[in-house]
């Protein structure tokens, strides 16, 4: 099986290593973790060079396709959608410390072009490797959905706008609960819903994440989501805490 270069390098576990260096041993993990710190740097450099309309430009005919392959799902789902869920244990940060930088970042993302561009990398690209920017204009992102980069217009709805079988997984017994909705660039088609709720515990905080995609979407859209929230709460949560810190 033909498998891209990055698929083969994370699931082959045929090679073991373990490496014997001046600043001391290495075995398979702690090579990762040094991968994935050069790769963060490389990124950070990329996205720096590229910010703003030279991503976008550069991945404009991806975002195109995505828009058009959504807009598909949502007509055949017929305003059905399948969902998947997150329940994320975080320690160390409460709900007030993760929201406040959460709050911040939307805030400088309405702002003028010099906050959004701040806000993008200090805060948004560093979250998930898959963040490409922001939408032109309003709250929203370009990010990989369904193995694409996906352009939403998103905000913040009344419970009693979304479906249903969305708004029934609101449990009252979180201190914060959110339903969102996503939109394709032409303001009408809902690419998603989300569910987010939070609730802290003696030591941190729980974060309940739901996300639903248009029935039609196939369910590895959805499945992908869900490691892309651990990976980008995970990220949130610390670049709120440092932030924290820095602050205090």
């Amino acid at each position: 099986m033909n498998l891209p270069v990055h698929e083969i390098l994370a699931t082959n576990q045929d090679i073991q290593v373990r490496a014997a260096t001046d600043i001391g041993d290495a075995d398979d993990a702690t090579i990762d973790g040094w991968e994935l710190a050069a790769s963060r740097r490389a990124l950070g450099n990329l996205r720096t060079l590229l910010n703003g309309r030279p991503m976008l430009d550069l991945i404009a005919d991806q975002v195109d396709a995505s828009t058009s392959r959504y807009r598909r799902y949502a007509s055949e789902s017929e305003g059905r959608f399948r969902g998947g869920h997150v329940l994320l244990t975080l320690t160390g940060i409460t709900v007030k410390e993760l929201f406040s930088m959460v709050s911040r970042l939307m805030k400088d993302a309405g702002g003028t072009a010099e906050a959004r561009e701040a806000a993008s990398l200090e805060f948004l690209f560093p979250s998930h490797p898959e963040h490409y920017g922001l939408a032109a204009g309003s709250v929203g992102v370009v990010e990989t959905m369904g193995g694409s980069p996906t352009l939403t217009h998103v905000s913040v709805i009344d419970p009693e706008e979304a479906p249903e079988d969305v708004r029934s997984h609101m449990d009252p017994s979180y201190d914060v609960s959110t339903v969102g909705r996503g939109l394709l660039d032409d303001d009408e088609t809902v690419q998603s819903y989300v569910v987010q709720q939070f609730k802290d515990t003696d030591d941190g905080m729980v974060a309940d994440l739901w996300i639903f995609y248009p029935q039609a979407a196939p369910a590895s859209d959805v499945e992908e989501h869900l490691r892309h929230y651990a990976v980008e709460f995970r990220n949130g949560a610390r670049l709120a805490a440092a932030a924290r810190r820095t602050e205090a």
